[in-house]
């Protein structure tokens, strides 16, 4: 089983440090926990990323079409991945 955690601080979007720009920090947390068969040909594998669900930000743009909107990339909302791995030796 392995866990971590990331830790992102405020940062701004662009170099003028605007308001606008601004993204909020944030943290990350993520599980893997997996199973391993007795005779080690096989595993199965359970990992949740975002576990918190936390609502984040990658960036921010200023829209300069006159509009005054900023558009945002939201980050990935809680997912979970399950894997079969099978070794063939």
């Amino acid at each position: 089983m392995r866990a971590d955690a990331f830790y992102q601080s405020e940062t701004y979007a662009d170099p003028t440090n605007s308001e606008f720009n601004a993204i909020d920090s944030y943290t990350l947390t993520n599980i893997v926990a997996w199973w391993d068969s007795p005779e080690g040909d096989w595993r199965v594998e359970f990992m949740c990323q975002n576990c918190t669900d936390e609502v984040y930000y990658h960036d921010l743009y200023d829209n300069a079409t006159g509009w005054g909107a900023t558009l945002a990339q939201p980050g990935l909302p809680r997912t979970y991945h399950l894997a079969f791995q099978k070794n063939f030796d």
